[in-house]
């Protein structure tokens, strides 16, 4: 017998208490203070006795993924990869298997004549690779972007061009890298 809003009792069992223990098929529920209760809802989980729990620090399908979870890999969910109390150094995202952008090469402030033709470059990593934005002052500009591989690692590489030189070109280019994971 348990008491949760009301009195649950087990069919078969003895009301005098003697029984330290009962065993019963159901739960038949009684009325408290005139209302009637219900239990709205409950669900049952149960797995196979093959089911596979991932080692610590792997998780996926096929327990193949790492783990990038702050203070080691214990508190990693193996199914999602989702890190409970933050993603280690150097990694982010909702499942910490990101690695956010690093700029390998940055466009250098430049004076030019009138004229004069222009090419500045960004070159970034991370995990997903990233994608490069470019930006002249809030508005953007059209750039052009190829994926390099050096020493083993990949890079976006973008560039802008600007044939000829104006007045109108004055002003500030950013160029933003972002990925997602």
């Amino acid at each position: 017998r348990a008491l949760l809003n009301g009195r649950y009792d087990i069919p078969g069992c003895q009301q005098d208490n003697s029984q330290s223990s009962c065993l019963a098929k159901g739960i038949i529920w009684y009325t408290w203070r005139g209302y009637y209760y219900s239990l709205k809802m409950s669900s049952l989980k149960m797995r196979p006795d093959n089911f596979a729990v991932c080692p610590e620090g792997t998780y996926g399908p096929t327990c193949s993924e790492t783990c990038h979870c702050l203070n080691g890999t214990a508190n990693c969910n193996h199914v999602t990869g989702a890190c409970l109390e933050g993603c280690a150094d150097g990694w982010g995202g909702s499942d910490c298997q990101t690695v956010p952008p690093q700029f390998e090469q940055t466009p250098m402030d430049e004076i030019i004549n009138a004229g004069q033709p222009l090419r500045w470059t960004c070159k970034a990593t991370g995990d997903p690779l990233p994608t490069i934005t470019w930006f002249h002052g809030t508005d953007p500009v059209t750039s052009t972007s190829t994926t390099q591989t050096e020493s083993g690692v990949q890079f976006t590489v973008s560039s802008i061009t600007i044939n000829q030189v104006s007045r109108s070109d004055n002003g500030t280019y950013s160029c933003i890298a972002s990925n997602s994971g």
